[in-house]
């Protein structure tokens, strides 16, 4: 009672001596949020771009939201009529797909924002006669017992609860046990989301489709507790996304993600933009169907992220930090991926020790653009997917990944006793090959891909034939517009006002850039049996008069001590003269470090540990030059404060 009394206490005083400053603050960052909001509701609005077939609520909503949103008194066009006809032709069965999964929350914005609008109350008439049905139905996805990924439970489950509000009004069969059933979970799911965090990690694609339910939930919730528990959820994510947003893009690692390469591409890009920056477009055509739609949802609502976080987004004070966080398993059961971020005066840099995936982002670098709107991406991974666009994803159980600050490791390691089991999933994947132009219908293929599955189970192996010999391949990928100096093996980028040293080991001094349609990058292989990959050192202007002066330092000062790789141990002397001893373990899926003879420990319970995020023990802890906003979440209801800090006096 008494630390709470002072928490008060506190707060009251933080008020009175910062009311003036604060509102001022608010106001216009409302009035830019605003902006932004409107160019995104005018831009859908007058949009009729509809799909014929997939996942058509996830495109449908978001348009007839826009629309009558920007339209209040105009009828529908004959566009949108013939899209209520779609979406209102359901069975009870179509409820029990996941394809209703993506249409969950628009379908949910829209009966809550114009419940008298003619059209929508036939939809709304329509969806809770299907909903709550006489007889109780189940089925793996659904408003109420979903399955299926993290970002469906996310949709269908917060949808479900307040199509449950509005069924109890309307006495429907089941109504209120639906809405207890949902409240329970949503109460479990946000406090663990402060003990484990989420399962898509700061995905590029999914992010944004884990929290638009919970901003439906934060402004249609009656309960006053729900809408403090979905602030509580927003509030997280729109820390982590304050975090890694940088510059248009979101950088460091992914789960799931899809490899953005270009600022202001991916569906989290232009979520970050909303909510953190202060780039106006001055053109419709900065907003790129379809992954800007979704941003109907946060720019109806009145949810909005807390001042820290948008400081922490704009990457403005030029303070270096370093962050060692952890992400959970898909399962949320354990803490097992240890992330490193490091901010930088001019870019981000971020990698996560995941141990496989094929949807993982393994690592990015991100720097600041010449324009607003157009950031340097830098990416790698091993070759194994050579017909990607060099995004940076894939991650097999032979690569490894240490990151020490601005400096970054990419390796790969094969032995030879290997190449008889690639050998064999070459066989496999020729046999899945034929059983895919079978003529036996997908349920036929699916029996015989599980046959061969169950025969010769899948496996990735990082390789690449050349000359006929299999050898290890690595690449690091960088945009077009960047400038490459090679000099004594070493491979100098610079990316605006950042600057990069790439030296590949085996050494090779006359690596040629290769390219995509969209990218160059440098590739490097070695034998089977032999360490192959990148060490990047990463710099600015700021430190350094130019970027000659840059490459003379690092060609001066750095040494990469290769003498005993067949022991599984490399060693790397940075131009401030920090060692960097690297262990790969040829058996293990990560490598061990220590910098300067002091071995780096990753194995600690925080969520984020830096100087501007802390989530330990379920409170959460966003910290700017001169406030700490906090969110305790230890008991059932979080506690929201805010403090002011003592400003430092240069």
């Amino acid at each position: 009672m008494v630390n709470q009394i002072h928490k008060i206490s506190l707060g009251i005083l933080f008020f009175c001596c910062w009311i003036i400053p604060a509102t001022a603050n608010i106001e216009t960052e409302e009035r830019l949020f605003q902006n932004k909001s409107q160019l995104v509701r005018k831009t859908l609005a007058d949009s009729l771009k509809f799909p014929t077939k997939g996942d058509r609520g996830k495109y449908i909503f978001p348009v007839l939201i826009a629309y009558r949103d920007r339209y209040p008194t105009s009828s529908w066009k004959p566009e949108h009529q013939q899209q209520f006809q779609v979406i209102s032709k359901k069975n009870s069965n179509d409820f029990y797909t996941n394809s209703d999964a993506f249409a969950a929350p628009g379908l949910t914005r829209l009966l809550y924002l114009f419940p008298e609008d003619q059209a929508v109350k036939k939809l709304n008439k329509n969806y809770m006669s299907f909903l709550f049905p006489p007889v109780i139905q189940s089925g793996r996805y659904n408003f109420w017992q979903s399955g299926g990924t993290e970002n469906f439970v996310n949709m269908l489950r917060t949808s479900g609860y307040l199509l449950a509000q509005k069924g109890i009004k309307l006495n429907l069969p089941y109504a209120t046990q639906r809405l207890r059933e949902k409240e329970a979970w949503l109460y479990y799911k946000a406090r663990h989301t402060y003990r484990m965090g989420v399962a898509e990690w700061d995905s590029s694609t999914y992010t944004i489709f884990n929290l638009i339910g919970w901003l439906n939930l934060y402004d249609f919730a009656e309960d006053a507790n729900m809408k403090n528990v979905a602030k509580a959820v927003l509030d997280y994510y729109a820390s982590a996304i304050a975090l890694k947003y940088t510059y248009g893009v979101y950088g460091g690692a992914e789960q799931r993600g899809g490899g953005t390469t270009t600022s202001f591409n991916s569906n989290t890009d232009y979520l970050g933009w909303l909510w953190f920056s202060e780039y106006i477009p001055e053109t419709s055509s900065f907003f790129k169907w379809p992954a800007y739609i979704q941003l109907i949802h946060p720019a109806t609502s009145s949810y909005r992220p807390p001042r820290e976080a948008i400081l922490l987004a704009r990457k403005k004070d030029n303070q270096e930090s370093y962050y060692q966080n952890a992400k959970a398993n898909y399962g949320l059961a354990r803490l097992e991926v240890p992330e490193l971020f490091y901010i930088g005066k001019t870019y981000t840099l971020g990698t996560a020790l995941v141990n496989n995936g094929k949807q993982v982002i393994n690592w990015k670098l991100v720097s600041s653009p010449q324009q607003s709107e157009d950031a340097f991406v830098v990416t790698g991974s091993n070759s194994y997917g050579s017909k990607n666009s060099k995004n940076g994803m894939g991650k097999t159980n032979f690569d490894c990944y240490v990151q020490h600050r601005n400096i970054l490791a990419q390796m790969t390691y094969i032995p030879q006793e290997l190449q008889p089991k690639f050998k064999k999933q070459q066989f496999r994947n020729f046999i899945s090959k034929i059983i895919n132009k079978i003529p036996c219908g997908n349920t036929c293929k699916y029996v015989l891909q599980s046959k061969l599955n169950n025969f010769i189970p899948s496996v990735t192996y990082p390789v690449k034939k050349v000359q006929g010999k299999y050898q290890v391949a690595n690449y690091i990928s960088y945009p077009k517009e960047a400038k490459l100096v090679p000099r004594k093996g070493i491979y100098f980028l610079e990316l605006n006002k950042t600057y990069v040293a790439i030296s590949p080991f085996p050494l090779q001094e006359n690596l040629k850039p290769q390219t995509t349609n969209k990218r160059n990058y440098l590739e490097i292989t070695a034998p089977l049996g032999t360490l192959g990959g990148f060490i990047l050192e990463v710099g600015n202007q700021f430190d350094h008069q130019s970027f000659d002066q840059f490459q003379d330092k690092i060609v001066a000062n750095i040494k990469l001590d290769m003498t005993q790789r067949d022991s599984g141990k490399i060693d790397y002397l940075d131009s401030e003269g920090n060692e960097i001893a690297i262990n790969y373990q040829f058996s293990q899926a990560q490598a061990t470090w220590q910098v300067n003879g002091q071995k780096i420990n990753l194995n600690h319970v925080k969520l984020y540990q830096g100087d501007n995020l802390e989530v330990d023990n379920q409170v959460l802890q966003l910290k700017s030059k001169d406030s700490i906003y906090q969110i305790d979440y230890r008991d059932k209801i979080p506690i929201f404060s805010r403090f002011k800090t003592e400003v430092n006096q240069p």
